[in-house]
């Protein structure tokens, strides 16, 4: 006989004992228990649990396999991909005006996609040529934001010190350019020619309280030639402006369509002009009778037209002024 602990009070009885004498914890059916969990600890491990244990380990199998493939091609499509994202980002860069950055990652590419094209626009960008179209685009509108701002508050009719303003806005950005070389002359001579024009506007609003005819006719005059080179501008070197502002373009391709067509009636009038003939004839008591001739060789019809007239002398002072008799 051996002493053994009860599981309940843990004081020493028989192992023999049917239940505990000190607590009653029954001690047989502990002991059926415990043979029970050993009998089947020891049985052998059935076929059905073996098929189970082999699925599983085959399902971990499959599950790896699949990984791996899910992985080559994540790693395949980043590797076929890998252009398509390289494009993209240089394009993302030139729209920020990031050229060089952009140049670099497009000529990486090689023959991908327009990749030597962008380059070419990138070279264009980075030169006096392009800059100088960025800085024009940029100082009309901003003018042109801040007549929008002035005309929300009621300001800038007929103001000159704000047209002024106006005019130092855009020089701001394209004055700097007055003395670069371009690689196309043409563009160096329009860009020169324009930022006169813009001085010139400037300049004007000077006479505006002083002699108004003087300012007017100048403002007015530098508008129309400045609106046809901007016109000139925007059709032969691709002068853009973004959505906000196109609305002015518009306006401005009108004026300059309206002012060329000024300008050529003017000139073809001038033309007429010059070509005058004088008749004399003498009465007689010795007063002389000049008579005029002028033929229009303009494509115009006139409603009416007259000529004012000045007398000179042989040093070209004039000697007296009148005008020619209107003609219907």
């Amino acid at each position: 006989m051996a002493l053994i602990k009860c599981p309940e009070c843990n004081r020493e009885i028989s192992d023999k004992a049917g239940k505990c004498p000190h607590c009653g914890y029954p001690i047989d059916e502990m002991k059926k228990e415990e043979k029970k969990v050993t009998e089947q600890q020891k049985e052998p491990v059935s076929s059905e649990k073996k098929d189970v244990k082999h699925f599983s380990k085959k399902i971990i199998a499959i599950g790896a396999v699949i990984v791996v493939l899910v992985i080559a091609c994540i790693a395949g499509y980043y590797i076929m991909t890998a252009d398509a994202r390289n494009y993209k980002a240089a394009v993302e860069l030139y729209e920020d005006e990031r050229f060089e950055e952009a140049s670099e990652k497009l000529a990486a590419l090689g023959d991908y996609e327009d990749c030597k094209e962008m380059v070419e626009k990138c070279k264009y960008e980075l030169s006096v040529d392009g800059q100088y179209m960025r800085a024009m685009s940029k100082g009309l509108m901003n003018r042109w934001d801040k007549s929008d701002e002035y005309t929300k508050q009621g300001k800038g009719y007929e103001d000159p010190d704000i047209f002024s303003e106006y005019c130092d806005i855009e020089l701001a950005e394209i004055e700097p350019f007055y003395d670069k070389t371009f690689d196309n002359a043409d563009l160096q001579d329009d860009v020169r020619t324009y930022i006169d024009y813009v001085r010139a506007a400037k300049e004007a609003t000077k006479h505006y309280t002083v002699d108004y005819n003087t300012y007017y006719t100048q403002w007015t005059d530098v508008y129309a030639k400045r609106s046809m080179l901007l016109q000139k501008f925007i059709e032969d070197y691709g002068l853009k402006v973004d959505e906000k502002h196109q609305e002015t373009v518009e306006d401005i391709l009108v004026d300059a369509s309206s002012a060329a067509e000024q300008q050529s009636v003017r000139e073809n009038i001038q033309r007429m002009t010059e070509g005058f003939t004088i008749d004399t004839t003498e009465d007689e008591w010795g007063y002389k009778t000049y008579k005029m001739t002028m033929k229009n060789t303009t494509d115009r019809t006139f409603e009416y037209f007259y000529a004012d007239v000045n007398v000179l002398d042989g040093d070209g002072s004039i000697i007296a002024s009148g005008n020619a008799s209107q003609v219907e």
